[in-house]
């Protein structure tokens, strides 16, 4: 690797991803008749959640909410979207969806149901100054399992550049966005735009809405990827936990973030670097199925199963994955998956924590500790502040795999 290239790093990536933002409110507006950046039709998609922040005895979030219909206009503006027009993993809908634009709102003219809520006050503010404009609507609903309170929020936009919102993060202009949120939980979802309707979800149903083929997910036919047999990687709807807590997406994680490794809450380490960092496509994956929740990841990428590196694609039936909180889990299903994204961070400390289990951020491309001693150099300078490789292995780290031994199933 050159050095003729180094420069110093101006700055670390923003600390945090557009995640304790509760939102609560239901809004009553008229609709103007043009000029909308995100219209009804736009609502057509399967959504994919990227951000789950949740408190105790709160409501969770779904996996996926999928919409089957841009709704009906109403007389003196707004949209009613029927409960069976849209569904949340699957399930049937209870309530009716009434939306409204922001261009018959303003900062200082906002329902008083949303002016209760101080951080529902700070997103449509910061989507004020920063989008093209925004619907906002009352998403309490029953569906399933999911029951969402009548104060619950919900706010779609989409936009044509890339917009940086709240604490610096910055959301790619390629999805279309629908942010949910009540009192002690936000969650953020999003799918690729279409231009027309959708026939039906169209994915496996053993898939979860995690960017199967079926380009309703949001997640597919994005760009071009390396070839699967990297070994290395999770998929765009992994989530990792922040050193706060906050599960985040793999895929809006950046260089610079404090993530947790495992060992519990104390444990924390930086992302100095990617390997991987690649939007779409549709790659194999192994996921382990325990009672305390499922893990998605590469067949290749080392897990901690019964106390020891395991890859994940033999990880049996039996065996035990370590939570984040240092917990066995027995594994109680092995499935292979498709799902859209390639996506590999390095932390300095060697571990990380997706979808709350404790895995390394090493695969059997390159023996665990061969790896690490070659990346110790690009630790080095990233403590120092300087950038030795940018974004050179983002989209794949084959040269790795060219200078050092393969790693093994197992140690």
């Amino acid at each position: 690797m050159g050095r003729k290239g180094v420069t110093a790093v101006a700055a670390t990536a923003a600390a945090a991803v557009v995640a304790a933002i509760p939102v609560g409110a239901a809004v009553a507006a008229t609709l103007p008749t043009a000029g909308r950046a995100f219209a009804p039709n736009n609502l057509f998609g399967r959504y994919s959640r990227f951000i789950e922040t949740v408190g105790d005895n709160v409501p969770r979030c779904p996996q996926t909410v999928a919409h089957f219909n841009s709704g009906a206009p109403q007389d003196g503006g707004g949209v009613v979207v029927p409960p069976k027009s849209y569904n949340m993993d699957g399930a049937s809908c209870d309530k009716e969806l009434r939306l409204s634009s922001s261009e018959q709102l303003s900062e200082d003219n906002l329902p008083a149901d949303v002016t209760a809520n101080e951080n529902a006050v700070e997103l449509a503010t910061a989507l004020f100054e920063k989008s093209t404009g925004f619907w906002l609507g009352s998403a309490g609903r029953t569906c399933g399992k999911f029951r969402w309170p009548a104060d619950t929020t919900v706010m779609f936009f989409e936009e044509t550049e890339p917009i940086s919102l709240l604490l610096g993060a910055e959301l790619p202009p390629q999805f279309k966005y629908m942010f949910v949120a009540g009192r002690g939980f936000t969650c953020a979802y999003r799918a690729q735009p279409k231009t027309g309707p959708s026939d039906g979800e169209g994915t496996d149903s053993d898939s979860d809405g995690e960017g199967s083929s079926s380009d309703e997910d949001g997640l597919g036919d994005l760009e071009p990827s390396p070839s699967d047999d990297d070994s290395a990687c999770f998929p765009a709807s992994a989530r990792v936990t922040l050193a706060d807590g906050t599960a985040v997406g793999v895929d809006v994680l950046a260089r610079g973030h404090t993530v947790r490794v495992g060992g519990g809450a104390a444990a924390t380490s930086e992302v100095f670097l990617f390997s991987h960092k690649v939007a779409g496509g549709d790659h194999p994956y192994t996921r382990l199925v325990t009672p305390a929740g499922e893990l998605t990841a590469s067949a290749g990428h080392y897990v901690y199963a019964n106390g020891a590196l395991k890859a994940a694609g033999a990880v049996a039936v039996g065996d035990t994955l370590e939570t984040a909180a240092g917990d066995a889990a027995p594994v109680t299903a092995v499935r292979t998956v498709r799902a859209a994204g390639l996506y590999a961070p390095h932390t300095l400390h060697g571990d990380v924590v997706v979808d709350g289990f404790r895995v390394s951020t090493y695969t059997t491309a390159v023996a665990p500790g061969v790896a690490h001693a070659l990346l110790a150099p690009v630790r080095a300078a990233y403590r120092a502040g300087v950038d030795l490789l940018g974004d050179s292995l983002e989209g794949g780290s084959r040269f790795l795999a060219a200078m050092a031994p393969k790693g093994k199933e197992a140690y």
